[in-house]
């Protein structure tokens, strides 16, 4: 696998990760 599409493989399961964390904060937060 190329460096950039490592990074952006990175990124995108970074992202979808903090997308799950903020969800689970927002859930316990109701």
């Amino acid at each position: 696998m190329s460096f950039m599409a490592h990074m952006l493989y990175y990124l995108e399961c970074t992202n979808f990760h903090m997308l799950f964390w903020k969800g689970e904060i927002f859930i316990l937060n109701q």
